[in-house]
């Protein structure tokens, strides 16, 4: 392992006349910067904002041991990461690529002693891919801190510095929504690794509720995951999605409703969600955090209903997605339409769905009742006789069929005005 330290005191790595503050657990210090070499940086592989790359590329590729090396050691581990950062937003990639190439490196980088870099990932990628194009050596101006990662505490520290530094002034770039709702998940649920409340200070935040926010969030789309037959942790499915507009919908209104815990309605919630991403709906338009917001709260409201009506249902897309479980998000649509069966159960979780959705929107809406009654009249009506006439057998078996349903609907609506003695 390397120590950059010891090859500035080497004088293989130049000292600048420059120096950065960093606030540091609470202090701020003041950091010397360097001019390092790029063969002696790597890239963090603990870097929040490409874990969700990094996490699709293993999943396909599980034979690959990922370790961080030099590229003297492993060219194949900066290349790989250095595509995620690249891949992750390619205009601005290109644009701080030629700032860099006409104007040089404005802002210093953070690194480790052994050569992991903690900030300035896109700088790092665009002056290695400057320095491949022109065929000159290029050099990463960063400060030098002398923690190891593999330590608990130096690890509370560095994650502490990385969100101030990449998420906690106010003309940084934020993560993806995707990765930054699991960078908060990973770094205070699962690791454990600081508090909520550390990590809203990191980022400027007053307050924990956000985070806290967060957290319940990830769990959702981790279930939700896991409904679809998918890792809990294939997060990368999660981003394909754009799931963290829909998700946290969902968490606001089942948290509203102290629903985070009911198992049957958020497998209610989680084949609505999937009926929206494959198209099955056929009514939909809009986007899906839209239609989500206008559907969820009506059918909560009346959420032991809608298990009723759609448990089993609900049963045949689970086991659907179980018997063929999802790795790309594209095979969500390929498997919700793969038999005669499935598709039935979908529509028919939609046309319950919606109806009960269409039960609350009505009740206690009077004009509403008489204008869409009216209106369905007219609509029957306006089918003609010759058209019956040239239905095919199929067809007309399921118009006979829907006709039967609204002759019942009728007449067990009939019974109810008689009963009130309004038609007297």
């Amino acid at each position: 392992m390397i120590s950059l330290k010891k090859l500035a005191a080497d004088g293989l790595i130049k000292l600048t006349d420059a120096r950065r503050k960093y606030t540091i657990d609470g202090v701020q210090r003041l950091e010397a910067i360097y001019r390092i070499p790029l063969k002696y940086l790597y890239y963090n592989n603990q870097n929040g904002r490409i874990s969700t790359a990094l996490q699709k590329y293993v999943s396909g590729h599980p034979e690959v041991a990922l370790n961080p090396a030099l590229d003297d050691e492993n060219p194949e581990y900066n290349d790989l990461f250095e595509s995620f950062i690249f891949k992750s937003n390619e205009q601005r990639m290109k644009a701080t690529q030629e700032s860099i190439s006409d104007r040089g490196q404005e802002e210093p980088g953070v690194v480790l002693d052994d050569g992991r870099v903690i900030d300035g990932n896109r700088r790092f990628t665009a002056l290695r891919r400057i320095q491949k194009s022109k065929g000159i050596e290029q050099y990463f101006e960063a400060a030098i801190l002398d923690f190891d990662i593999t330590n608990s505490v130096d690890k509370k520290t560095i994650k502490q510095l990385e969100l101030d530094l990449q998420m906690g002034k106010e003309d940084r770039q934020d993560y993806d929504p995707i990765d930054r709702i699991f960078d908060v998940y990973n770094t205070v649920y699962v690791e454990k690794i600081m508090t909520p409340q550390e990590y809203a200070k990191s980022i400027g935040k007053e307050r924990a509720r956000g985070i806290n926010n967060d957290i319940k969030e990830a769990k959702l789309i981790s279930s939700y995951l896991e409904f679809i037959g998918a890792p809990r942790d294939a997060y990368y499915i999660a981003k394909e999605l754009r799931l963290d507009g829909p998700m946290n919908e969902v968490r606001r209104v089942l948290d509203k409703n102290k629903l985070l815990d009911d198992g049957e309605v958020k497998s209610a919630v989680f084949a609505l969600l999937s009926m929206h991403y494959s198209g099955t709906d056929a009514n939909e338009g809009g986007d899906i955090t839209r239609l989500i917001r206008k559907e969820l709260q009506s059918m909560v409201s009346k959420k032991d209903d809608w298990v009723c009506l759609t448990e089993d249902n609900v049963d045949t897309i689970y086991e659907a997605f179980q018997d063929t479980p999802v790795s790309d998000a594209s095979q969500i649509s390929q498997i919700l339409n793969s038999s005669e069966g499935i598709k039935a159960a979908s529509n028919d979780f939609m046309r319950s769905s919606r109806r009960l959705g269409k039960m609350n929107e009505y009740r206690g809406e009077l004009q509403k009742v008489v204008e869409t009654v009216s209106a369905c009249v007219e609509s029957l009506e306006s089918i003609d006789t010759a058209t019956l006439e040239n239905l095919t057998v199929e067809q007309s078996k399921d118009v006979a069929a829907d006709l039967e349903k609204i002759g019942m609907i009728v007449r067990k609506d009939y019974d109810v005005l008689s009963q009130t003695g309004n038609l007297l």
